[in-house]
């Protein structure tokens, strides 16, 4: 089941706390961003979409993506540990094509999470060095490419 941050929120401060947590963790090291200024950015912006994947009455996993006309950005995704590699990111990724017509979605990842887009479909479009010296990689995958296991 997926819920907004919103519902998250209405189900007690320990769920936010896990629900902040797990996004924090999506967060790269070096960025001048915070949690709640994520939070606060997409549950307040249009077009912009914070959700929770529940695992029974826990947060598994988060995502921040955003649309624009037919294209997704995924901005942040990730999976507590107890529940990765059991499909939960995956069930997160498909999301954004199953609940919103949009005919691509893209995203920018550092190298250890680049094997898990393209496991879930996405192919590299970019290759490059970011402003800390990082390697990232440019990712998309099209409405086509929909990879269900």
């Amino acid at each position: 089941m997926f819920i907004t941050y919103n519902k998250v929120s209405s189900l007690g401060q320990k769920k936010v706390e896990l629900f902040k947590r797990i996004l924090g963790s999506s967060i790269g090291k070096n960025s001048k961003v915070t949690v709640d200024e994520i939070i606060t950015k997409y549950t307040s912006e249009e077009e912009h979409y914070l959700m929770a994947k529940l695992a029974g009455n826990s947060v598994a996993g988060v995502i921040a993506y955003r649309l624009d006309g037919n294209a997704g950005f995924i901005d942040y995704i990730a999976v507590a540990k107890k529940y990765s590699r059991n499909g939960y990111g995956r069930s997160l990724v498909n999301h954004v094509f199953d609940q919103n017509s949009v005919q691509r979605v893209t995203l920018e990842c550092g190298v250890e999470s680049a094997t898990f887009f393209e496991k879930v479909g996405f192919k590299v479009t970019e290759q490059f060095t970011d402003l800390t010296n990082q390697k990232k990689f440019r990712f998309e995958r099209k409405v086509d490419k929909q990879v269900y296991f």
